[in-house]
């Protein structure tokens, strides 16, 4: 796997443009005019400058680097300058959670709240 820096601790690899560029083809596909904004290629501005989807191809990549498994695939839908959806999917535990405004939050399709517990 080739592995380049970006800066000071901020590595990309192979791997990283791979999902990306999986990512963008298939978001592109199923909405062609939303923009896209990606960690590695930087912003598509397409003619739906309105929504903007958001993607980080592997967010962890020191971890992916160095086998530690603990990172993900992130990505964002930015609808006037708002987040409205979030997607995370790790692929090592094969879980999805996904969170859309005024919907709640889901791993796996199941609805998932936050603790009523108010001590730690």
């Amino acid at each position: 796997m080739q592995v380049s820096i970006k800066g000071p601790s901020d590595f990309v690899s192979s791997a990283d443009k791979k999902v990306e560029e999986n990512l963008i083809n298939e978001l592109s596909k199923a909405r062609p005019d939303y923009s896209i904004l990606s960690e590695e290629i930087g912003e598509i501005k397409n003619k739906n400058t309105e929504c903007k989807w958001i993607i980080d191809p592997i967010d962890g990549t020191l971890n992916f680097l160095n086998g530690i498994p603990h990172f993900a695939i992130s990505v964002a839908l930015e609808k006037n300058n708002q987040i409205i959806c979030g997607v995370v999917f790790d692929p090592i535990k094969n879980e999805m959670f996904l969170a859309e405004k005024d919907q709640g939050a889901y791993l796996n399709n199941q609805k998932i709240t936050v603790s009523k517990r108010k001590k730690i």
